[in-house]
């Protein structure tokens, strides 16, 4: 709105406007005399603050198109959690041979039971997946011309969701100067703490977007199942041989997925991977269940043991 009206807008991180965030006086006196100086500096040629990159309206509609689908996702894991909850209350096991509870199989299986509740839930499950569907169908007439979405989804364990919202967040690779740059756009690089001839890593910084961050991780998670010849397969062999927590594991080749993909989009070439293996793994990409089993802190806790399941299920 700014931009049309002939401003120059300049958006800072605010995590990076310590006078502002760390200042012990908080009022809007001190807080505008605070952005006059960063204003006053950088107009002198100090860069104090990291700036934001603000797409336009197209890539704006793409991505809430992105979020909204996720949403409907999120909601249906929901649904399914109450379906399972529902069904341990009242001691009906029939559905325990099923690790997804609204394939058509278990649909079925609802609809002949006598309970009220059950078919409620599978009513809202099917009009749930419909939306989805319609969704889908709308974001690949969005990006059916999109190069970025083609290389992304050439990589094994990368879905429509996650080739459509990355490259929504991307915009353009030529912003990205080097590949760490790129991975730490999305928060997955371990920060870095210097002190005199030390240097210390902690954990990732976890700056940037929330979901771009999740998706890129179920799609490095689903990667390294269908991929176990890959080079980030392998490096997660590695780290869980020496004693690496599986979810760090995880994490630390999120990050090399992120770099693989920062090469890909660059030099503009595609992932070359057995169409079959491809075709398994977009199946599971972008996964209904995305935030269905988490824990208090938010992580993922599907395991390979469930994917194994679900794949005997799907053979």
């Amino acid at each position: 709105m700014l931009t049309n009206l002939g401003y120059h807008v300049v958006v800072a991180h605010a995590t990076d406007l310590y006078r502002i965030t760390k200042s012990t006086k908080k009022n809007d006196d001190h807080d505008a005399m605070e952005l006059a100086g960063y204003m006053r500096r950088r107009l002198n040629g100090e860069d104090e603050f990291s700036e934001c990159f603000i797409p336009d309206a197209v890539w704006m509609k793409r991505r809430a198109l992105c979020r909204f689908l996720a949403n409907q996702k999120k909601e249906l894991a929901r649904t399914k959690q109450q379906v399972r909850s529902y069904l341990l209350l009242n001691g009906m096991y029939f559905l325990d041979s099923f690790s997804d509870v609204s394939t058509n199989i278990a649909m079925k299986k609802f609809a002949d039971t006598k309970e009220v509740i059950p078919k409620l839930l599978a009513e809202s499950m099917n009009r749930n997946k419909k939306l989805i569907k319609f969704t889908e169908d709308v974001i690949r007439q969005e990006f059916y011309d999109d190069r970025m979405v083609e290389i992304l989804l050439s990589i094994p364990g990368v879905g429509l969701l996650t080739a459509a919202y990355l490259a929504s967040e991307i915009v353009t690779i030529d912003r990205f100067e080097t590949k760490e740059g790129f991975s730490s756009y999305f928060g997955v690089r371990p920060s870095q703490r210097d002190s005199a001839d030390s240097l210390k890593r902690g954990h990732i910084s976890h700056r940037g977007d929330d979901l771009a961050r999740r998706l890129c991780f179920q799609a490095t998670f689903v990667h390294i199942f269908h991929c176990p010849e890959s080079p980030i397969a392998e490096k997660y062999n590695r780290l869980i041989s020496k004693g690496k927590h599986h979810r760090l594991a995880v994490v630390a080749c999120e990050n090399s997925m992120l770099m693989m993909m920062f090469s890909m989009l660059k030099n503009n070439m595609c992932y070359i991977a057995d169409p079959e293996v491809l075709a398994r793994a977009r199946a599971m990409a972008d996964s209904l269940d995305l935030n269905e089993d988490e824990d208090e802190d938010g992580d993922e806790a599907l395991t390979f043991e469930l994917m194994k399941t679900r794949k005997k299920e799907d053979n």
